[in-house]
């Protein structure tokens, strides 16, 4: 398994501040760097992400990758909208300095930012219009399935020309574990 999944917007990002005070309402705002900074983006992200499939977004912007889907479009499961992210990344190939100044992560000593998935970043940062289909180019095509132990499941995808492209994630929910596993 590769972790993380996808990264997110992380440095700089401006964000709210709290006063530090219990029931002092406070409207400042400080920038914010790190790794909360990002996975409250990316759950925000996903967020948005499940909320066009509850809408029935989907529907109206990507009307042929609709109809010839199977989904729950009222509850998409946490894989689905694991997958969108997913789906959605693209490899991130330049950070910033702790001066600011932007860099290529590939010329770094140990090399970031390759457009291969890796442990650093993932499958890349997450970019909702690689799977929101806003502007009408593109179709989304959402598959789901529950799977038993030792159960298959085949599908068959027919693309009209040798022009188009095609991707395709997998991905799961494990079995919850049993409470107290691993516990002395």
């Amino acid at each position: 398994r590769i972790k993380p999944d996808v990264c997110g917007p992380g440095d700089p990002v401006l964000s709210v501040r709290a006063s530090g005070s219990a029931g002092l309402a406070s409207c400042q705002n400080k920038w914010s760097s790190g790794t909360a900074t990002a996975t409250a983006s990316v759950a925000g992200i996903a967020a948005l992400l499940r909320q066009y499939l509850v809408e029935g977004w989907h529907a109206k912007y990507s009307s042929q990758g609709f109809e010839y889907s199977n989904y729950n479009s009222t509850h998409p499961s946490a894989a689905l909208v694991k997958a969108l992210l997913i789906a959605s990344a693209i490899p991130l190939t330049y950070g910033y300095s702790s001066s600011g100044e932007r860099i290529t992560l590939s010329s770094l000593e140990y090399p970031l930012g390759t457009t291969q998935v890796d442990y650093h970043q993932g499958f890349g940062h997450v970019r909702t219009s690689n799977v929101f289909p806003l502007d009408a180019k593109f179709e989304t095509f959402l598959y789901e399935s529950r799977l038993g132990e030792f159960s298959v499941w085949e599908t068959k995808f027919v693309v009209q020309s040798s022009s188009t492209e095609v991707e395709a994630v997998l991905v799961w929910s494990d079995a919850p574990g049993a409470t107290y596993c691993g516990r002395d």
